[in-house]
């Protein structure tokens, strides 16, 4: 089966055949009423176009293909917060080793304590994607009969306020003078 996308409504097309005679055969043992209704139409309603379509084949490959896809994002999506966490965890470290080799004890403890927090809002971000991940898997696993109005999904509004105070956090201890700290070395 192919599908032309580049006309109005996408339409099925039956592979060529090199026998006309065998074709003809195979089309009428096999074909059902309603083949060659757009792709996109119900097939309940397809009754102006030939009928409801026993069965609903290629349609049904579509809905599968498009809950692959929709699994794929979301594993898409985990790997991009476990990206996220490493690079947290790279700058929380950066920060420690920074703190180590700080020659004023003042700058050692500020830059102690937002690698700490860069720490923590790694381990909070893992912990978020790994919840998200969780839960759209669930939910793309049931029914769509079945599904809520919100789902049950994490919001980030917590996430974000974490990630922007430990930045803010940076930013001003790096401003308040630990630029001269860093350009030493």
């Amino acid at each position: 089966v192919a599908v032309n996308m580049y006309t109005k409504q996408p339409t099925s097309l039956a592979p060529p055949v090199l026998r006309e005679s065998a074709t003809e055969d195979w089309l009428d043992t096999n074909t059902t009423k309603g083949e060659g209704v757009p792709l996109l139409t119900d097939p309940h309603n397809a009754a102006d176009n030939g009928g409801p379509v026993k069965g609903g084949g290629f349609q049904k490959q579509m809905l599968k293909f498009d809950r692959i896809n929709a699994h794929l994002a979301n594993e898409r999506t985990w790997l991009a917060w476990i990206r996220t966490t490493f690079s947290l965890l790279s700058c929380g470290l950066t920060l420690q080793t920074y703190a180590n080799d700080s020659s004023s004890g003042t700058w050692h403890w500020w830059l102690f304590a937002v690698g700490c927090a860069t720490i923590v809002s790694m381990d909070f971000t893992y912990m978020t994607g790994w919840i998200r991940y969780g839960k759209v898997k669930e939910i793309l696993q049931q029914n769509k009969e079945v599904l809520g109005p919100k789902m049950g999904r994490l919001k980030l509004k917590y996430q974000t306020f974490l990630v922007f105070g430990t930045l803010c956090t940076v930013a001003v201890v790096y401003w308040m003078g630990g630029y001269d700290d860093f350009s030493r070395r």
